[in-house]
């Protein structure tokens, strides 16, 4: 009750905070593993109320409809439909770059492979990447094959960047 009283008279400093937190409003994602993201940030109140209304109305749809995602799950995969508009994680229509050997992807060698944006990955995940979705495999745009290899060891077919990355 005393905050409800001390709360009616805002004071300067209390604006100040509110502008603040607008101001330091922030989202980040980073590698967690080698199979998932974190995703975290900070939001104005307004901006966290609104969020989580919105997944309590979603996960509370999804549990009367007696889907068997627990509500952190349907949590998830709300926020991931609001921001790439995809229902369907097997379909994202998104680019990545995948860094590997034609070795790795033709031959099923071993050597793994660089994900541009995350790291390091198997060379297994890297060609299931590259392989998109089995269920629709058009879906999946090869924009360039460039085997990485040594430039002594290129042949004439091969497409020769126009640069070497620095290091």
């Amino acid at each position: 009750m005393v905050r409800h009283w001390a709360l009616a008279y805002v004071s300067d400093k209390e604006t100040d905070l509110a502008a603040k937190a607008m101001k330091d409003r922030y989202v980040n994602i980073y590698p967690l593993d080698a199979h998932r993201m974190k995703l975290v940030g900070i939001l104005p109140t307004e901006y966290g109320v609104a969020i989580a209304q919105v997944l309590a109305r979603e996960t509370g749809r999804a549990q009367a409809a007696g889907d068997g995602r627990n509500c952190a799950q349907v949590a998830a995969d709300t926020v991931l439909e609001a921001l790439t508009g995809v229902s369907d994680p097997a379909s994202f229509p998104v680019q990545l770059g995948v860094v590997m050997t034609d070795r790795t992807l033709f031959q099923g060698h071993p050597e793994p492979a660089y994900l541009q944006g995350y790291g390091i990955i198997s060379a297994q995940k890297a060609r299931e990447l590259f392989a998109g979705n089995p269920a629709n495999p058009l879906d999946s745009l090869v924009r360039a094959s460039i085997p990485l290899r040594a430039p002594e060891t290129w042949s004439p077919w091969t497409r020769r960047p126009a640069c070497f990355p620095a290091g």
